[in-house]
């Protein structure tokens, strides 16, 4: 319903536009008795409205013409303020009639400086002397976007008194602006999400647009630069939306979650990039808002597909995407042409109030997204430490259980090799045996029975031995590598391959057996499933910890799925080579989890694989001092 409301204000913007535009019907053009009933400035009235002896005329020579009937009752002359309700003017005639005479106040174009006005105030004002009598007040001028003047009589006094209270405005404004934007520059600096530059680029570009439609800009930062101060609020109005367009995809993910919508703000912001050298044409102003109703209407359909999807400061978005459209666009624009709703409200305080929320709602969209990140992450660093103590307690009971495994095999080696001693005796005593003709088939079975237990018992020793960890040996790991890409060369330029390694001077203490299998075998790997004219490249790399020797290759890469499957014994991937087993991957991980290595795999699709191998460094034991 919103939606709709808003969309239906905007039409409404679009056909006051037009009817304001339209030719309005012939009046009287003298001092006649044809002319509406003047309004009569009392003396100690403050505000007098003009709309009921206002004249709205044909336009001529592309100027709107009105005319305001005014009658002093009084016996000596009146001062006044007309206040014309608009910051500035493209170009602006004001003459004064009365019945005997007939004066130009103003005469203007858009060449005129800030120091050429009447009153040196930001928003146009006007002194008048009013004799007794009647008096006509004709206006023929042009507006941005084909506006109207909302005309006000003020007394002096009154007048200063809006002035301040519009100076007291602006400047809360723009201070409530100003600490929003210092705030998120500081969250930005410490670490904060990138959609925080978008809501900064947003900030700046509102407040550059709130002190150009309230006069500021010209006032006080070009008042000598009337033909940039006609562009400045275009170039402003567009900086807006595209920031906002900016702001929106950013703090949305609009382009992960919605990519046609993502679509659709790029080619907006490419249409709004194409109008820039359009700026300084009059036509800028119906494209921009084209623009804007456009982009109010995106925005809203993006906020309410994120309300559904209940992303996280959706409704706050949303809220904030309102209060731009109804207040900054809708009835700003119905302002402009004549049709403005609330007519005790000046119009040029709507695009205030409208960017003031806006920044508020997407303020704390922002504070609460992050404090959701955050409380997000310490969920995770929670999880991550549970699951740490969890891995550090199975590495310590599969340690221990290794080691008593280990003292077992020592035991039982340790065994047999006591068993064989009092067997090699009695081999002894068969040879003796073998002396007597009639012994000499027992003699011969008891060999048998020997061979075969010594050989059970050799094997026992030989599987504890192999089942023991290597003793580590300082390694240069720039020589092993050099020393692998020689011994799998011909494998390479068989394949035609290209190997090569990336020399270091990292020493490290490991055993240099088991890293030349492990090694050998991810190298071996890598040569078989990259297809002809790819790269496989050697190196190493310092971790937090330990070594990191990689293995990376521009093969077809793996899935998730294939990587954990892969290390089970037997297995081949999809594009599996006729001359491998499946066991490559499977000798890797056992031997680094029997050495304390920790295998590492990084893989994206048909961009090629990265196998890591992640050595601990040993920490240095230094003997015990002598006493």
């Amino acid at each position: 319903m919103t939606l709709l409301a808003l969309c239906a204000g905007l039409i409404g913007g679009w056909a006051g536009f037009y009817k304001s535009a339209a030719a309005a019907p012939a009046g009287p053009t003298g001092l006649s008795s044809a002319a509406p009933t003047p309004c009569r400035p009392a003396v100690g009235a403050q505000v007098l409205a003009l709309a009921g002896c206002l004249q709205d005329l044909p336009a001529a020579g592309g100027l709107r013409h009105e005319r305001v009937w005014l009658v002093n009752d009084q016996d000596r002359p009146q001062h006044a303020v007309l206040h014309l309700g608009v910051p500035d003017v493209l170009a602006l005639r004001v003459t004064q009639r009365d019945a005997t005479s007939q004066q130009t106040l103003v005469d203007q174009g858009p060449t005129a400086g800030f120091a050429d006005r009447p009153l040196l105030q930001p928003q146009w004002q006007l002194p008048l002397t009013l004799t007794p009598g009647r008096h006509l007040i004709e206006l023929d001028y042009s507006l941005h976007v084909n506006g109207r003047l909302q005309l006000q009589l003020l007394d002096p006094a009154t007048a200063q008194r809006q002035n301040t209270l519009e100076h007291l405005l602006h400047g809360m404004v723009l201070g409530i602006m100003l600490t929003l934007l210092t705030v998120v520059f500081v969250y930005r600096f410490v670490g904060g999400p990138r959609a925080y530059l978008a809501y900064a680029a947003l900030v700046f570009s509102e407040m550059c647009l709130v002190s150009q439609t309230s006069g500021y800009g010209f006032a006080y930062l070009w008042p000598e630069s009337p033909r940039w101060n006609n562009v400045a609020p275009s170039l402003f109005a567009l900086l807006c939306l595209a920031s906002h367009a900016l702001f929106a995809v950013h703090f949305l993910r609009v382009r992960q979650r919605y990519p046609r919508l993502y679509i659709v703000h790029l080619g907006g912001l490419i249409l709004m990039a194409a109008t820039l050298p359009w700026i300084h044409r009059p036509q800028i102003e119906v494209m921009l808002m084209v623009w804007a109703s456009a982009y109010g209407v995106l925005a809203l359909i993006t906020a309410t597909l994120a309300l559904r999807d209940r992303l996280p400061g959706a409704r706050l978005y949303l809220l904030g995407s309102a209060c731009l459209v109804l207040f900054g666009f809708a009835l700003f624009l119905m302002g402009i042409m004549g049709q403005n709703p609330l007519p005790g409200v000046n119009f040029f305080h709507y695009p205030k109030f409208g960017l003031l929320l806006e920044c508020s709602f997407f303020s704390v969209a922002l504070v609460n997204q992050v404090r959701q990140a955050q409380r997000h992450q310490a969920e995770a660093r929670v999880r991550r430490l549970a699951e740490a103590e969890e891995l550090l307690r199975a590495e310590t009971e599969r340690r221990s259980a290794l080691q008593h495994a280990q003292r077992q095999g020592l035991q039982l080696a340790s065994a047999s090799h006591d068993i064989s001693q009092p067997l090699g005796a009695l081999r002894l005593a068969i040879g003796a045996l073998q002396n007597e003709p009639q012994a000499e088939g027992i003699a011969q079975h008891l060999h048998r029975s020997l061979d075969y237990a010594e050989s059970l018992l050799r094997g026992i020793i030989e599987e504890t031995r192999d089942s023991l960890p290597e003793p580590p040996e300082h390694i240069e790991l720039g020589t092993l590598l050099a020393e692998l890409v020689r011994d799998h060369r011909d494998q390479a330029q068989a394949r035609d391959l290209q190997l090569r390694y990336v020399d270091n001077r990292i020493d490290i203490d490991a055993s240099a057996t088991v890293l030349r299998r492990i090694l050998g075998n991810l190298i071996s790997n890598a040569l078989r499933y990259t297809p002809p004219k790819g790269r496989v490249l050697l190196g190493a790399r310092r971790r937090p910890g330990g070594i990191e020797i990689q293995v990376l290759d521009t093969g077809p890469g793996l899935l998730p799925a294939d990587i954990q499957a892969l290390q089970a014994p037997f297995r081949q991937g999809r594009h599996a080579a006729p001359e491998g087993h499946g066991l490559g991957l499977f000798i890797v991980r056992s031997l680094c989890e029997r050495s304390g290595y920790g295998l590492r795999v990084r893989s994206r699709l048909r961009q090629g694989s990265c196998f890591g191998i992640f050595v601990p460094e040993v920490p240095e034991r230094h003997p015990p001092e002598a006493h």
